[in-house]
């Protein structure tokens, strides 16, 4: 790491913040930080702090930031690609203190003060040295909780633009003196789900730290994102062509299309809006999941993905199946807290014979998902760069199914219970926001929790309405508890015989729609009755 960029990290931790006017140094934090060593260190290197926080380095994107450009030129204007966090705060918030600290995370994190160009026939990260962090605030004293939904949602698919940034924007609503919204937006080039968690982590430990006059007791960043675009691009250097070869032949020459029956014609071009249904499973439901996954010596990851490729191939008919798995990207763990795009999706290809059992399936998912996981550094922009499938605009290249089961990062755990945290003298509770509805036809994603699984399926708003993922959730919970209601049985069962229907289709199915009597006359016989319709319709076909 370049000198000056060290002994910014070093000063952020003290809270102090570094600046340019015009061509001047200029400095603020805690006065009882700006002692007269660290004064004299300023002095000492100034020309070079003044020189890197005027530099904009052009570094190479990794794959994924390429592929996300790429997606951006069509999609600009959707926000689809928008990673956020809301949160909903009590107490006596300091505003100032606040900005300072989103001020000192950008300075801290290349990641934040980085955009996408395009140079010289390809993309680049323009990485600024300086950037001032983008804060907006407003006051919304009447807003309802219905209503603060709606603004959320409309705050948070704005589009950026990748190329003049900011891709990273905070918004502060008050609704009174001790009562107000944040919401902290990015776009996806520069942050990942995991990195969006880590963010937040430093975000209280900053506000905590420096609103008590203490140090912030993080490290200074050891690996940036430029870091680990070079690490991936060794990483191909030696090891492409193999990693190449295995998701050849675990893709295949066909690329099978879900083919889910939708509540509306799917457009020539799809529009990326989405909707969701939110459900729960309980602790009890889950206890029991693990326990069969344990006699069978698979995950409860595989389990759970094995029942939904179950719950796809029942609804379409189709055996061989394409689900996305989004991994975190994090398999070096000099990455682990390194903020960026890191984050890859995996194909995961499956038959889903109807005439196999359950153990047989769950047995094919573990060794399909053990090989994709041994091979997950391979970048997805990358693969379909190489594989070049045959392009259609209305759907998702090469999956259109997506899965995801994760165990939340301490914040989420913490911000997403009933009571929310505490941070110094703030009571912090994170608000709702699905975010990708619509980059697949239909999604599902698990959050594993200490009362059970959280989940969320989320569809395209172009073929489905939240009612049909709604019956979609319902009938998964069927065939999950019939999986853990007798194991020893559902196990060796043809998963054809594994129902998914709720007792109310059933009912509609099996009696409602099959009570076909009619009224006809009690005082006359059967062959009176056909001889009088006879007569009425002589030259009728009987």
């Amino acid at each position: 790491m370049d000198h000056s960029a060290s002994l910014i990290q070093q000063l952020t931790l003290q809270g102090i913040r570094l600046w340019l006017a015009g061509e001047k140094l200029r400095y603020a934090g805690p006065p009882q930080r700006l002692t007269p060593d660290i004064l004299a260190t300023l002095k000492r290197h100034k020309a070079d702090v003044v020189r890197y926080l005027s530099t904009t380095q052009l570094l190479p994107a990794s794959y994924g930031q390429q592929g996300l450009w790429s997606i951006h030129q069509q999609t600009a204007e959707e926000g689809a690609y928008t990673v956020s966090l809301a949160f909903e705060i009590t107490g006596p918030l300091n505003v100032t203190l606040l900005r300072d600290v989103f001020q000192l995370l950008v300075a801290r994190h290349e990641a934040l003060r980085t955009r996408l160009v395009w140079q010289d026939g390809q993309v680049w990260q323009q990485v600024d040295g300086h950037q001032r962090a983008f804060i907006e605030e407003f006051a919304a004293p009447d807003w309802d909780a219905e209503e603060r939904q709606r603004q959320l949602t409309a705050l948070h698919v704005r589009p950026f633009d990748l190329a003049q940034g900011p891709l990273l924007r905070t918004t502060i609503i008050q609704h009174g003196p001790q009562a107000c919204t944040l919401l902290i937006s990015a776009h996806h080039a520069i942050v990942d789900g995991w990195s969006s968690f880590q963010l937040l982590d430093e975000l209280w430990c900053f506000y905590e730290s420096l609103a008590a006059g203490r140090t912030v007791p993080l490290a200074p960043v050891s690996h940036t994102y430029a870091d680990y675009v070079a690490w991936q691009q060794q990483m191909l250097a030696q090891n492409e062509e193999r990693l190449w070869a295995f998701w050849r032949d675990q893709v295949g020459d066909d690329y099978p299309i879900l083919a889910l029956p939708s509540d509306f014609a799917r457009p020539p071009v799809r529009s990326l809006r989405g909707v969701h249904h939110a459900f729960r499973l309980s602790s009890e439901l889950t206890t029991r999941l693990k326990g069969v996954a344990q006699t069978q010596q698979v995950t409860l990851y595989v389990l759970l993905l094995a029942s939904y490729q179950l719950l796809l191939q029942r609804h379409t008919g189709q055996p061989a199946l394409m689900v996305g798995l989004p991994m975190a990207g994090r398999m070096s763990a000099a990455f682990g807290e390194t903020i960026g795009y890191l984050t890859s999706p995996v194909v995961l290809r499956s038959e889903v014979d109807s005439t196999l059992s359950l153990a047989e399936l769950l047995a094919q998912v573990k060794a399909r998902t053990l090989a994709a996981l041994d091979h997950q550094d391979y970048p997805f922009a990358r693969l379909v760069e190489r594989l070049n499938p045959p392009r259609d605009p209305s759907r998702p290249l090469l999956f259109q199914s997506n899965f995801v089961l994760q165990r939340p990062h301490r914040s989420q755990a913490l911000l997403q219970t009933a009571s929310g945290q505490q941070v110094s003298d703030l009571h912090v509770r994170m608000l709702p926001l699905p975010l990708f509805a619509g980059q697949e036809d239909i999604a599902l994603e698990l959050l594993e929790t200490d009362t059970g699984l959280e989940g969320i399926f989320k569809g395209s708003a172009d073929l489905f309405t939240s009612a049909t993922l709604a019956r979609m959730s319902q009938r998964w919970e069927v065939l999950l508890e019939a999986i853990a209601g007798d194991p020893q049985r559902s196990l060796a069962t043809p998963l054809a015989a594994l129902p998914i229907l709720t007792p109310t289709e059933r009912q509609q199915l099996l009696v409602e729609w099959n009570n076909t009597s009619a009224p006809f006359p009690q005082d006359r016989c059967i062959h009176h009755l056909i001889a009088a319709q006879a007569a009425r319709t002589p030259d009728a076909i009987a």
